[in-house]
């Protein structure tokens, strides 16, 4: 329970202090920074979900939704991070981009992550470099929420691997096209170690020629998780060791 005159940190709305206890539902803080009230359950203040909504409205900067927050991090200060998490808004709310990559249109922002401070606080603590992407789907496969639990940062090299060109794919399950003036099927992957399009043809099947293309696809994935096992986070590391090529990606 929480007692009048106590502190806490939200994710979004800086220090709130409490005003009022009438019971774990019902308690009235106090947001230091500008001075609002509300009305909160206890379980959200303990863990920083309560939000100054009237101060949020007026510092709304990236798509409607995101916004700088108060503390060290600026566009001007971090620009590097700032691009990041710009980036990551506009593939979870333009509707420019949702036209041009459809995948994206599912995508949205943790409440947490909306807020500046918190994006670039997180990425200072996880980015090896800022070269490397922002990724959504290593660690948790057809995720479409960005939050701290389920993104990951890595080269551009891993990222692109990984890309899935849903707009290009066609008819055929990933990996598969048909063979040109036969009845059999070819399985396409393309090898970022040799910089080729490697062919494996002869199958008479989409499900065949498809699982060729997964034991080529998941060799390769486990080739470049060695290649940087000591430029990303060993739990990154062992969910690209584990990765699993599935025929509905």
């Amino acid at each position: 329970m929480v007692s009048v005159g106590q502190l806490f940190e939200t994710h979004t709305s800086g220090t709130i202090q409490v005003v009022e206890v009438k019971d774990s539902r019902n308690v009235t803080v106090r947001f230091l920074e500008s001075g609002n009230q509300t009305t909160a359950a206890a379980h959200n203040i303990l863990h920083g979900k309560v939000q100054d909504h009237e101060a949020l409205a007026q510092r709304k900067v990236r798509y409607n939704v995101g916004w700088i927050g108060i503390g060290p991090y600026s566009h001007k200060t971090h620009p590097a991070i700032y691009n990041k998490w710009s980036n990551m808004l506009q593939r979870c709310y333009s509707k420019d981009m949702h036209k041009r990559e459809p995948s994206y249109s599912p995508c949205s922002c943790c409440l947490e992550w909306q807020c500046f401070q918190n994006f670039a606080q997180w990425y200072e603590s996880n980015c090896p470099n800022d070269n490397y992407s922002l990724d959504k789907d290593i660690l948790v496969k057809h995720n479409t929420v960005y939050s701290p639990e389920k993104c990951c940062f890595v080269p551009s090299e891993i990222n692109k691997m990984l890309v899935k060109q849903q707009t290009q794919r066609g008819m055929y399950p990933i990996g598969v096209q048909a063979q040109k003036g036969a009845s059999t099927f070819v399985a396409v992957v393309t090898n970022p170690f040799t910089k080729k399009v490697e062919h494996y043809s002869g199958f008479y099947n989409t499900t065949d020629a498809f699982l060729k293309y997964k034991e080529a696809k998941e060799e390769i994935i486990k080739l470049m998780a060695e290649k940087y096992k000591h430029c990303i986070a060993p739990h990154v590391y062992q969910a690209l060791i584990n990765y699993q090529v599935e025929i509905t990606d």
